[in-house]
């Protein structure tokens, strides 16, 4: 009588498990990648959402003043200035933005890129732009 020695199938179990190890593996730095961005995507947007409304509540005093209350419009340096307060302030790494007034001096728009490493996958970068209209009063 011969010894029963598994039919034939010595290693496949391991080499099945090896498989299913090295594919939960990705699994698991795909989703702990994307966590990373996902919360990293929300403070910039946190952020420049901020920026923006503080940078568009800046009016020109000299226009207001000049028109007896009348002409409301934003200041570019000062709107500008407080964009760059908000941004600098949040602290967050690998940040760099830029803003702009539009022409009619009603608004500002700020646009913001943040590169975002990653432990394993390397770096990745993500980009947000966002508007603040003048509000005045209320």
């Amino acid at each position: 009588m011969r010894p029963v020695d598994g039919c034939g199938q010595d290693g496949q179990t391991m080499a099945i498990m090896a498989a299913l190890m090295l594919f939960y593996m990705g699994l698991f730095v795909f989703l702990v990648d994307s966590g990373i961005i996902a919360t990293r995507y929300m403070q910039l947007s946190e952020t420049i959402r901020a920026a923006a409304e503080d940078g568009s509540r800046s009016p020109s005093e000299a226009a207001l003043r000049q028109s007896g209350g009348q002409t409301r419009i934003l200041d570019p340096a000062v709107a500008t200035a407080e964009v760059d307060r908000t941004m600098t302030a949040s602290g967050l790494d690998g940040l760099s933005w830029s803003s702009s007034v539009d022409p009619s001096l009603t608004s500002v728009t700020v646009t913001a890129r943040m590169t975002i490493h990653l432990p394993i996958v390397g770096s990745v970068s993500v980009a947000r732009t966002k508007s603040g209209r003048l509000h005045f009063g209320q």
